[in-house]
Order: structure tokens, then C-alpha cells, then sequence
């Protein structure tokens, strides 16, 4: 930078940060090769400042790192930054991402369905099984944080028939939520034997009347190892305009995460072909934008519980009462969240005394009502436990 209180000279050469300038009787233009310049100016040494006047030429400029921290920032590096700070919460869209709640218990899980809460374990053919794994001190080391306690860890059991699969996947409500957007992924995992992992995603838009078929982006792969590694990718979602969503109201976002693959859905699934071994993940987060930003833990503790409960909730109920025979006996409960739609009730009773019939069902989608019809004039008690799923 120059410092033009004292007027120059025509012909005269100053130099700044290695490069050398002369004064041409109107501005400071660099000096040609070779040319040779002064490291001072007027008497004064070091820094420079300019005060007035415009400097023409090729500017550098230096980027940010630890040892140049007045460097320029990219766009990703100010994302990082900004993170902590700003809007922390909210940003991912994933539900328990960390994989801590588990209202369905730890597994192992061996059959097509729901795991740890909102995550979807798919298969065809293959025997593969997930479990909800405890993390140790060098997974925590790998990864850097200590937030980090339990894994999404599927054991992959690959077949060879063309129509096999194995994936894993979280169901985004409301098709209309992402379209058209531009989302990133990014998520912590490692692998022993099995290192190919495909990452898709899937506009579903539902069932009921006669929606419009499902749309898969172009898959990303990766090569995972035994460290833990953090791994991203970046997918831009169409429109839906003119696309028809079914009537059931279950129209989704689908993020999956494709373990094994025979050839008819080599495509969709990245192609990580046929393999066994155990895949982790941890970490998982989807949100909207092009740059990765430090992962988003989803609030506390009780907010992530209830965005799981949302979809999917357990309950216990006691009833005790003096009845006439033949008249009912019933107790409603109110749930602690209100879930997307009326739940599927699956009802355990471990006692029902002079009562007959006796049932749950869903009261909307806030509650629901424990019922059944005295046997005999005398005391009615009913006990057990029910899950309640609204999952899609």
C-alpha cells in the first residue's frame, strides 16, 4: 500500500510484499521483470499505506488458513464459522441424527422395517440386520466429538440375484418440503470388509388415487475405510409442477443409503454391487444449500424425542374401576405428541380382570381410548403396554 502525503517523482520505484511499483506521472503501475525497486520510500521503511489514489494491475490474493488468518474466507469456510452461531438449530432435516433414540430397543433388527426411530431398514433377498452400537473411545477420537455415543450400524449379508438390495433410510414428510431445492448431505461413517456405500435420494409422492411414480436423483458413491471419515454430496431436487400426489397424505422425501446392490437397481443404488461386512454411520445430516455446514445435533434432547414421537410413540396404562355386567369399561389417554396422522395401534395387556373384549384404538391422532365390557357386577382392572405409528 502507498502513502501519496509526499508527491512522486516520475520514474520512482517503490516496493510492497515483494512486488515493485513506478510512478508514471499519473498512477503506480507494477515494475516489469527484472526491474528492480527500493524497500523503502521518502525515508520510511516497512509497511506502506495508501491514502488516496486507485493501484491498477493483477491483484493476489491470499487465502485463509491457520498460519493467514487475515486471509480471504470461501463461502464454506464463513458457513463453518457462521454455524455455531447462527441459526444452529434447525438446519438439519434428518431426525435422530445421532441415533440415540431407540423406543423399539437396540436390535438386532433382521427383517425389512423401522430400527432406531425414523430410520427404515430395506431388503430383498439379502439377510442383512441392523443394531444400534454403542461407539468407543476411538471412534469418538476419529470423529472429534464427544457428542458421539451411538451408531446406526448395519451388518451386510449381500446376494447375488439380480433383484437383492440392502439400504437404510430416512423418510423426509411432505414431498413438497425439498422439491426444487438445491440439499446437502453429510454424514460420519466407516466400514470393515463391505467399503462401497451409494447415497440416493427419492421423491415419493405417496399412495392413494393415483399418484405420480417415484423420482431418484443420480446416485453418489464412496469408498469408505476403517477410519471414521466425514463424507459429503450435494443433490439439486427437481420441481414437482405437474406431478400428482396421492391421496393418504404420505408423500415423502427418501434419503438412502445403499449397502448392496444386484443389478436391477444397480443404478438408483451407485452401484456398490454385492458385498457383506458392517457399515456404521453417525452424524447424519440433510440441509438446504450447496456447502456442508458443522452437523446440527437437532435440540435438545426432549425436542429430538418428540420429533420421533411424531411418527412413532409407546405408552403404558393402568385402569381399574366398580362396573355393572355388561356395561363398558374405558379410559382414554391423551399422547404427549401429536402424531402426523391416527396411529396403527398394536396393544399388549399384561392383565385384564373380569373384562371381556377388551381393546385399543386410536382417538385421532392426539390420543387414544383403552375399552372392553365387564363379565360379571364387581371390580374391573386392565394393565399393558401400547406403540402407536404414524411412521411413513
Amino acid at each position: 500500500m502507498f502513502d501519496f502525503a509526499n508527491s512522486p517523482t516520475v520514474g520512482q520505484v517503490v516496493s510492497n510484499g515483494g512486488v515493485s511499483y513506478t510512478w508514471d506521472g499519473a498512477k503506480w503501475a507494477p515494475t516489469a521483470a527484472g526491474a528492480t525497486g527500493v524497500s523503502s520510500f521518502n525515508t520510511r521503511t516497512g509497511a506502506v499505506t495508501l491514502s488516496s489514489g486507485d493501484v491498477t494491475g493483477a491483484l493476489t490474493y491470499t487465502p485463509y488458513n491457520s498460519t493467514n488468518p487475515s486471509g480471504y474466507q470461501t463461502a464454506a469456510q464463513v458457513a463453518t464459522a457462521v454455524a455455531p452461531y447462527a441459526n444452529n438449530d434447525g438446519r438439519n432435516l434428518i431426525h435422530n441424527a445421532l441415533f440415540n433414540i431407540a423406543q423399539r430397543g437396540t436390535g438386532p433388527f433382521n427383517s425389512g422395517g423401522y430400527t432406531a426411530d425414523r430410520w427404515n431398514l430395506a431388503l430383498s433377498v439379502d439377510t442383512s440386520s441392523v443394531n444400534i452400537a454403542a461407539l468407543g473411545s476411538t471412534a469418538i477420537t476419529q470423529i472429534g466429538d464427544e457428542a458421539a455415543t451411538n451408531a446406526l450400524s448395519t451388518t451386510v449379508a449381500g446376494n447375488a440375484g439380480a433383484s437383492a438390495f440392502t439400504f437404510v433410510s430416512h423418510k423426509i414428510e411432505d414431498v413438497r418440503r425439498l422439491a426444487g431445492k438445491t440439499v446437502t448431505v453429510s454424514f460420519w461413517a466407516n466400514a470393515a470388509g463391505a467399503t462401497k456405500l451409494g447415497l440416493n435420494i427419492l421423491q415419493d409422492f405417496g399412495s392413494g388415487g393415483s399418484p405420480s411414480g417415484g423420482v431418484w436423483m443420480t446416485a453418489v458413491s464412496f469408498t469408505l475405510t476403517g477410519t471414521w471419515t466425514r463424507y459429503s454430496a450435494t443433490f439439486a431436487l427437481p420441481s414437482i409442477a405437474g406431478k400428482v400426489l396421492g391421496t393418504n397424505n404420505n408423500h415423502l422425501t427418501n434419503l438412502a443409503f445403499w449397502m448392496s446392490s444386484g443389478s436391477s437397481s444397480a443404478a438408483v443404488a451407485g452401484n456398490p454391487g454385492v458385498q457383506s461386512g458392517t457399515i456404521n454411520l453417525w452424524g447424519v445430516q440433510l440441509e438446504i444449500g450447496s456447502v456442508a455446514t458443522p452437523l446440527d445435533y437437532g435440540g435438545s434432547p426432549q425436542q429430538q424425542l418428540a420429533e420421533c414421537q411424531r411418527f412413532y410413540q409407546t405408552g403404558s396404562f393402568t385402569y381399574g374401576a366398580y362396573s355393572q355386567a355388561g356395561w363398558g369399561a374405558q379410559v382414554g389417554i391423551m399422547l404427549p405428541v401429536c402424531m402426523r396422522a391416527s396411529p396403527t395401534i398394536a396393544s399388549n395387556f399384561s392383565s385384564a380382570v373380569n373384562v371381556t373384549g377388551q381393546a385399543i384404538t386410536a382417538a385421532g391422532a392426539s390420543g387414544v381410548t383403552v375399552y372392553g365390557s365387564t363379565t360379571a357386577t364387581g371390580q374391573v382392572n386392565m394393565q399393558g403396554t401400547f406403540a402407536a405409528s404414524a411412521d411413513l
